[in-house]
């Protein structure tokens, strides 16, 4: 059986990616709003044979993914979590690389520079989110523990007891050590402490022999 709790604090803190989201979903509501000037003057400029529909079409979708993105952004902030915000991350990537495409085939190499920058500190941002947010796991396996910010997972062996009470998760270990720490999880809690118990006595020889 695998067991996970997720590490709380008092305070939670905000995912460091949405400022990033909020920034990304500013720019593409004026990156939508230049399209939208650019195929006005395309279309009525006598120097163009026809409008270039390629921004009207860029432009929308800039337009729906940017106010998609400030809503779920604006929720996250208010403390109501959404998964779905980080889903977005992979459409924000492909606008941002098509606008970079769409911008160089136009030979405009600045706005496209912009816009792989941005595509880059999209990926690269999430990537450090989703790494925090695998580094607040603390994981109950058949052969151990793992908690955030040790190098080396709890061998059963070394436990004695554990025990979650009141938001609060307390591992007592053998040598007089203690790991607590607030924490939440979705396990049925009667199945966890009946499997951590059956786990801590299967390997009470083994703690037995090294006292």
């Amino acid at each position: 059986m695998h067991f996970t709790f997720h590490l709380a604090a008092g305070k939670q803190r905000r995912n460091p990616a949405t400022a990033l989201h909020l920034m990304v979903a500013v720019m593409l509501l004026g990156i939508a709003i230049a399209a939208a000037f650019l195929f006005w003057f395309t279309s009525v400029s006598p120097n163009f044979q026809s409008p270039y529909f390629s921004f009207a079409v860029f432009g929308a979708v800039c337009l729906v993914v940017s106010i998609a993105l400030l809503l779920l952004a604006v929720r996250q902030r208010k403390g109501q979590e959404d998964n779905r915000l980080s889903g977005w991350v992979y459409l924000e990537l492909v606008v941002l690389l098509a606008g970079a495409v769409l911008f160089l085939w136009q030979q405009a190499y600045i706005p496209a520079l912009l816009f792989m920058v941005m595509a880059v500190a999209v990926g690269l941002a999430n990537w450090s989110a989703s790494r925090k947010s695998r580094g607040k796991l603390i994981s109950f396996t058949e052969k151990e523990i793992i908690v955030p910010g040790r190098l080396r997972a709890y061998a059963w062996r070394e436990v004695n007891k554990v025990l979650y009470r009141y938001g609060t998760l307390t591992i007592e270990l053998t040598g007089n050590r203690l790991w607590q720490n607030f924490a939440t999880t979705d396990a049925d809690l009667q199945i966890f402490e009946a499997w951590v118990n059956s786990q801590i006595e299967k390997y009470a020889a083994e703690r037995a022999k090294e006292w």
